[in-house]
């Protein structure tokens, strides 16, 4: 925008003040031009920027992808090979324990076999004993004193009026309560009770065990010498946890 031209100024006056107009007017368009390279060379450098970044970025991402696509491509196939082999695998049938189990100390051993310094736990902290009653079942039980026995899985011969081996009513009791570990123990202590008192002398005698497997639940004991042989009605005295036995001779 052009000043307005002084009044009352001579010819020469005239002369100089146009020529100020055109140097003002020169160097007016000399600094937008100016204005207009550097704004020209900002965008560009922006713009090359941007392209540089971009392709960096864009690279870092091509290879991530490449790298994912390979990565899911490995663990599709570990997936496919696990899922393979689990169809051709053989079923297997398992079943958890009712309760839970921790295995137990290893004993030292002498030349023969024997445990050494083996220490048992109090009833209280055992829950029950393994017993293969179906093998005991399965046939005649002879004790150390050649005295058989017959043993009945599931039973509670119980106490009261009952028949014995031969055939005479009898008044089943209890004539001793101790604890076992085992049936074979149960039926060794009735056996040793009627040697002992018929060693010295005395007219009294062990006919018939009950055992049970629960050990914690009977911490006074799980095993029950009684005082007479029985016999035995199937079905009668069910009793999940417990076995019976008696003396035939």
């Amino acid at each position: 925008m052009q000043s307005s031209q002084p009044e009352n100024m001579t010819d020469q006056d005239t002369v100089r003040w146009n020529h100020s107009l055109n140097e003002n007017d020169h160097l007016s368009y000399q600094e937008e031009r100016s204005w207009r390279n550097w704004a020209r060379i900002v965008t560009i450098t922006v713009a090359a920027t941007a392209v540089i970044v971009g392709g960096a970025v864009g690279g870092g991402l091509g290879a991530s992808l490449a790298n994912c696509r390979q990565n899911l491509g490995a663990s599709l196939s570990s997936c496919e090979n696990d899922l393979s082999q689990c169809e051709n695998a053989p079923l297997t049938a398992t079943k958890d324990p009712p309760f839970a189990t921790t295995s137990s100390a290893a004993f030292e051993t002498t030349t023969g076999g024997l445990l050494v310094n083996y220490t048992i736990e109090p009833p209280s902290k055992v829950f029950n004993v393994s017993v293969d009653c179906d093998a005991l079942a399965a046939s005649i039980q002879v004790t150390q004193a050649q005295e058989k026995f017959l043993v009945y899985c599931g039973v509670d011969f119980g106490t009261g009026d009952r028949i014995n081996r031969d055939g005479d009513d009898v008044v089943l009791a209890d004539i001793a309560r101790f604890t076992s570990y085992s049936m074979q123990d149960c039926l060794e202590a009735c056996s040793q009770y009627t040697y002992k008192s018929q060693l010295w002398g005395v007219n009294n005698a062990c006919g018939s065990v009950n055992f049970q497997v629960l050990i914690a639940k009977n911490p006074t004991g799980n095993c029950w010498l009684k005082n007479s042989t029985i016999t035995h009605s199937p079905g009668a005295g069910q009793c999940d946890y417990c076995i019976g036995a008696t003396k035939i001779s």
